[in-house]
């Protein structure tokens, strides 16, 4: 928010920075297992009702993009006995999260940066 906030007041010189989020989570029985909704002064959104924490944090980050806090957003699982990244959310997929960091940096080489 801080830098959004900086950018909207013109702080940075030429162009505003390019946000990018990526976050991978291990992938077990205990973040793929449904879990409850806290109880809080404010009631839950409904979207987390009968979710995993690995569908929870699908949520979280179309919400980052989708709220334009960050441009693009990249989340993953991987089990810790393989390697091998496991995209649950295509639009949080390596392949758009790339697409996203290729397409500014060829906005800014058009531009002439680094100049």
């Amino acid at each position: 928010m801080d830098l959004r906030r900086a950018a909207l007041a013109e702080l940075y010189p030429k162009e505003k920075p390019w946000l990018g989020y990526f976050f991978i989570m291990q992938d077990g029985e205990g973040s793929r297992r449904p879990v409850k909704t806290a109880k809080g002064a404010l009631p839950a959104d409904s979207s987390w009702a009968n979710t995993s924490y690995q569908d929870r944090f699908g949520i979280f980050c179309e919400r980052l993009v989708a709220e334009q806090l960050y441009d693009a957003a990249c989340y993953v699982t991987s089990p810790p006995e393989d390697s091998k990244p496991i995209e649950l959310v295509e639009s949080l997929d390596w392949r758009h999260f790339s697409a996203a960091i290729n397409a500014r940096l060829t906005y800014l080489r058009d531009l002439g940066f680094p100049g």
